[in-house]
């Protein structure tokens, strides 16, 4: 099969983490599953978590969780995000049109494996967790909500 067909229609993209940017919940060598944004980046709340194309000039993904959803006057969205791992109220400001999708799931660890870089971790390598989504009011693993 054509991977560009795939890529079309598979709702899902696969990223792997190169920071510890969102401690203490996704760390450097998670395979993040993130499911496609539909509408143009639409629709997602304070509280999720997202992955946006950060770069000006080549591809280059990031991930934060937002925190505030503004609505300007000329009819555009754009969310406030943040890193979890430094407290800082914003991180920066991303325009809808750049969100690539929502993060759904981690694959812990798995990407030390897979880009070669396996190191010293105590974290097991068989986990799929949920996301770190402030929505969800039960999560499995001890995780509790963070507003």
């Amino acid at each position: 099969m054509n991977v560009s067909i795939l890529d079309k229609v598979w709702p899902w993209r696969l990223f792997i983490t190169k920071s510890d940017a969102m401690r203490p919940m996704i760390f450097a060598g998670d395979l993040l599953v993130v499911r496609r944004a539909a509408r143009d980046g639409l629709g997602y709340e304070a509280g999720d978590v997202i992955v946006y194309d950060s770069s000006h000039e080549k591809p280059s993904a990031s991930v934060r969780r937002i925190c505030t959803v503004l609505h300007p006057s000329d009819g555009t969205t754009h969310y406030v995000v943040r890193r979890d791992d430094d407290g800082l109220a914003v991180d920066s400001i991303v325009e809808s049109s750049r969100v690539i999708g929502e993060v759904e799931a981690r694959l812990v660890n798995v990407g030390r494996v897979v880009g070669g870089s396996v190191g010293r971790s105590k974290r097991s390598l068989s986990r799929l967790e949920p996301a770190p989504n402030t929505r969800q009011t039960a999560l499995p693993g001890g995780w509790s909500n963070v507003d």
